[in-house]
Order: C-alpha cells, then structure tokens, then sequence
C-alpha cells in the first residue's frame, strides 16, 4: 500500500500528485510500479508488475504530467540510456 500525504491547502502547484483535500492510497498487492496523475485529475492511477508497463502508461500520459511510484512509495523516472529501465529520480 502506498500512501502519498494530504498537502497543504493552497501550496503547490496542479501538478502535484498530492492532493489538499485528502491522503491517497494506492493498493500495490501484485504490482511494482503505479502512475499516478496529478490529483487536479482526481485520484486516477494505474499499477503495473513491469517496468515496461509503466513506461508504456507514462509515455501515454504524459500530456496530463504523471509520476511513476515503486512499491515503496518512491519516485522514479525512465533512464535516459536504457529506456526500458527506471531510476529513482533526483
């Protein structure tokens, strides 16, 4: 189960996949990956038991701005060199 914290009202920006209103949880029993819109779009997510998988979803949304999110709750993005692969970001 991954939770992503309530924010504060008012801070942030849209993009933002916390939201002011609530925690979100997302159920990862099975799955690896979820990505998850920005709570502007309300609590969409996906999960998915491959890092293709969620590459595939990313790409696909990435007019809506989405994250990907491991099991543990970390952000990780597409490496740049071996595009079928996930990093953690930063």
């Amino acid at each position: 189960m991954i939770t992503i914290k309530q924010k504060e009202s008012n801070s942030g920006s849209i993009y933002d996949i916390a939201s002011d209103q609530q925690d979100r949880t997302i159920n990862m029993d099975g799955y690896q990956y979820a990505v998850v819109l920005p709570s502007y779009y309300g609590d969409q997510a996906t999960r998915h038991r491959s890092a293709g998988a969620a590459i595939k979803e990313y790409t696909r949304q990435s007019d809506f701005y989405p994250a990907i999110l491991d099991a543990t709750g970390a952000e990780v993005i597409p490496d740049e060199w071996h595009p079928t692969r996930l990093i953690k970001k930063g």
